[in-house]
């Protein structure tokens, strides 16, 4: 599990997650400051959700940064993702 807390408006999530799909069973969670707005974040999830089942398993966010129904898109794809690779999916 790794955790980045404190993260600005300056850090870019979709570069960082790509460069880490040589770890793609690693869960990572993600906590903004306050002032950051989640567009970006926003479509990369939305992305990442009309890409279908991921490669590498999809972050968490801070429980207020994402509405809830990208979280809720996002939990669905962390319970795909887990399938797979159990091979049950």
């Amino acid at each position: 599990m790794l955790t980045l807390c404190d993260l600005s408006k300056f850090f870019d999530v979709e570069t960082f997650l790509n460069s880490m799909k040589k770890k793609p069973n690693l869960r990572i969670y993600f906590y903004f400051e306050k002032s950051v707005k989640p567009g970006k974040v926003n479509a990369y999830i939305d992305k990442l959700v009309d890409a279908g089942i991921p490669d590498s398993c999809p972050p968490e966010f801070d429980y207020d940064f994402i509405d809830f129904e990208r979280r809720s898109q996002l939990k669905n794809l962390r319970k795909a993702y887990d399938l797979k690779i159990r091979g049950d999916g």
